[in-house]
Protein backbone atom coordinates (compact mmCIF):
# COMPACT_ATOMS: atom_id res chain seq x y z
CA UNK A 1 0.00 0.00 0.00
CA UNK A 2 2.48 2.41 0.88
CA UNK A 3 4.39 1.63 -2.41
CA UNK A 4 1.05 2.66 -4.54
CA UNK A 5 0.97 5.75 -2.49
CA UNK A 6 4.82 6.13 -3.74
CA UNK A 7 3.99 6.03 -7.13
CA UNK A 8 0.99 8.20 -7.03
CA UNK A 9 2.50 11.22 -4.99
CA UNK A 10 5.88 10.88 -5.55
CA UNK A 11 7.72 14.54 -5.80
CA UNK A 12 10.45 16.07 -7.53
CA UNK A 13 10.67 19.42 -5.94
CA UNK A 14 8.41 21.26 -8.09
CA UNK A 15 5.33 19.55 -6.63
CA UNK A 16 3.13 16.56 -7.50
CA UNK A 17 3.89 14.46 -10.83
CA UNK A 18 0.68 12.98 -12.14
CA UNK A 19 1.56 8.96 -12.70
CA UNK A 20 1.99 8.34 -16.02
CA UNK A 21 -0.57 5.57 -18.15
CA UNK A 22 1.45 2.88 -17.10
CA UNK A 23 1.87 3.64 -13.77
CA UNK A 24 -1.98 4.17 -13.85
CA UNK A 25 -2.45 0.86 -15.21
CA UNK A 26 -0.27 -1.04 -12.61
CA UNK A 27 -2.13 0.82 -9.88
CA UNK A 28 -5.38 -0.42 -11.29
CA UNK A 29 -4.40 -3.96 -11.35
CA UNK A 30 -2.62 -3.77 -7.89
CA UNK A 31 -5.93 -2.26 -6.50
CA UNK A 32 -8.06 -5.05 -8.35
CA UNK A 33 -5.75 -7.67 -6.85
CA UNK A 34 -5.95 -6.88 -3.35
CA UNK A 35 -9.97 -6.37 -3.54
CA UNK A 36 -9.71 -10.13 -5.12
CA UNK A 37 -7.51 -10.99 -2.42
CA UNK A 38 -9.88 -8.85 0.07
CA UNK A 39 -12.97 -10.80 -1.06
CA UNK A 40 -11.84 -14.23 -0.79
CA UNK A 41 -10.25 -13.94 2.98
CA UNK A 42 -13.94 -12.70 3.53
CA UNK A 43 -15.49 -16.16 2.15
CA UNK A 44 -12.97 -18.16 3.93
CA UNK A 45 -13.39 -16.61 6.77
CA UNK A 46 -17.34 -16.81 6.32
CA UNK A 47 -16.56 -20.63 5.53
CA UNK A 48 -14.68 -21.34 8.53
CA UNK A 49 -17.41 -19.66 10.98
CA UNK A 50 -19.95 -21.42 9.58
CA UNK A 51 -18.07 -25.10 9.18
CA UNK A 52 -17.44 -24.63 13.57
CA UNK A 53 -21.11 -23.62 14.15
CA UNK A 54 -21.88 -26.89 12.43
CA UNK A 55 -19.48 -28.84 14.12
CA UNK A 56 -20.37 -27.44 17.57
CA UNK A 57 -24.01 -27.88 16.95
CA UNK A 58 -23.68 -31.45 15.75
CA UNK A 59 -21.31 -32.06 19.04
CA UNK A 60 -23.78 -30.97 21.43
CA UNK A 61 -26.95 -33.31 19.51
CA UNK A 62 -24.60 -36.14 19.52
CA UNK A 63 -24.00 -35.49 23.49
CA UNK A 64 -27.54 -35.51 23.94
CA UNK A 65 -28.42 -38.51 22.30
CA UNK A 66 -25.75 -40.59 24.26
CA UNK A 67 -27.46 -39.31 27.10
CA UNK A 68 -30.84 -40.33 25.64
CA UNK A 69 -29.76 -43.35 25.48
CA UNK A 70 -27.75 -44.09 28.36
CA UNK A 71 -31.15 -43.26 30.19
CA UNK A 72 -32.84 -45.83 28.07
CA UNK A 73 -30.91 -48.38 29.02
CA UNK A 74 -32.68 -50.87 31.24
CA UNK A 75 -30.21 -53.05 33.37
CA UNK A 76 -31.64 -56.74 34.72
CA UNK A 77 -30.65 -59.31 36.85
CA UNK A 78 -28.13 -61.44 35.35
CA UNK A 79 -29.26 -64.65 36.95
CA UNK A 80 -33.00 -63.70 35.11
CA UNK A 81 -30.65 -64.33 31.70
CA UNK A 82 -31.17 -67.39 30.27
CA UNK A 83 -28.03 -68.12 30.18
CA UNK A 84 -26.31 -71.07 32.40
CA UNK A 85 -22.30 -70.49 31.02
CA UNK A 86 -19.86 -68.45 32.88
CA UNK A 87 -19.05 -64.88 31.09
CA UNK A 88 -17.04 -61.88 31.64
CA UNK A 89 -17.87 -58.57 31.14
CA UNK A 90 -15.55 -57.41 28.19
CA UNK A 91 -15.14 -53.96 29.55
CA UNK A 92 -14.65 -54.50 32.94
CA UNK A 93 -13.28 -57.91 32.94
CA UNK A 94 -14.80 -59.52 35.84
CA UNK A 95 -16.95 -61.93 35.58
CA UNK A 96 -21.10 -61.91 36.29
CA UNK A 97 -22.63 -62.50 39.49
CA UNK A 98 -25.92 -63.56 39.34
CA UNK A 99 -27.51 -60.08 41.07
CA UNK A 100 -25.17 -58.11 39.15
CA UNK A 101 -27.45 -55.44 36.66
CA UNK A 102 -26.41 -55.73 32.99
CA UNK A 103 -27.49 -54.61 29.97
CA UNK A 104 -27.91 -56.93 27.18
CA UNK A 105 -27.59 -55.54 23.62
CA UNK A 106 -29.46 -55.91 20.26
CA UNK A 107 -26.53 -56.21 17.96
CA UNK A 108 -26.01 -60.02 19.71
CA UNK A 109 -26.95 -62.00 22.40
CA UNK A 110 -24.24 -62.77 23.75
CA UNK A 111 -22.97 -58.63 24.15
CA UNK A 112 -23.53 -58.37 27.72
CA UNK A 113 -21.88 -55.47 29.90
CA UNK A 114 -22.50 -54.64 33.47
CA UNK A 115 -24.76 -51.59 33.55
CA UNK A 116 -22.35 -49.56 35.60
CA UNK A 117 -19.54 -50.40 32.86
CA UNK A 118 -21.42 -49.65 29.49
CA UNK A 119 -22.86 -46.12 31.17
CA UNK A 120 -19.22 -45.03 30.78
CA UNK A 121 -18.70 -46.23 27.40
CA UNK A 122 -21.67 -44.74 26.06
CA UNK A 123 -20.99 -41.23 27.42
CA UNK A 124 -17.52 -40.57 27.02
CA UNK A 125 -17.21 -40.01 22.70
CA UNK A 126 -13.61 -40.35 21.56
CA UNK A 127 -12.20 -39.79 18.21
CA UNK A 128 -12.69 -43.92 17.20
CA UNK A 129 -15.90 -43.92 18.60
CA UNK A 130 -18.25 -40.49 17.65
CA UNK A 131 -21.28 -42.69 17.93
CA UNK A 132 -22.35 -45.11 20.37
CA UNK A 133 -20.98 -48.60 19.70
CA UNK A 134 -20.79 -51.76 21.38
CA UNK A 135 -17.78 -52.30 22.49
CA UNK A 136 -17.24 -56.00 20.76
CA UNK A 137 -18.64 -55.31 17.67
CA UNK A 138 -18.45 -51.75 17.07
CA UNK A 139 -22.24 -51.51 15.47
CA UNK A 140 -23.95 -48.70 16.89
CA UNK A 141 -26.48 -49.17 19.82
CA UNK A 142 -29.73 -48.90 19.16
CA UNK A 143 -32.23 -47.61 21.95
CA UNK A 144 -34.32 -50.02 23.72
Amino acid sequence: MFGIIIVIFCSYGEGFVTPSQDENTIVRIIAFLLNCFGVLVYIALLWVTCALCYLVREHSLANARRLALVQQLQGIPFGRLAINIEMTCAICMTNFASEDSVVQLKCDHRHIFHKDCLTPWIETPSIDRPVAQCPLCKKPIIAE
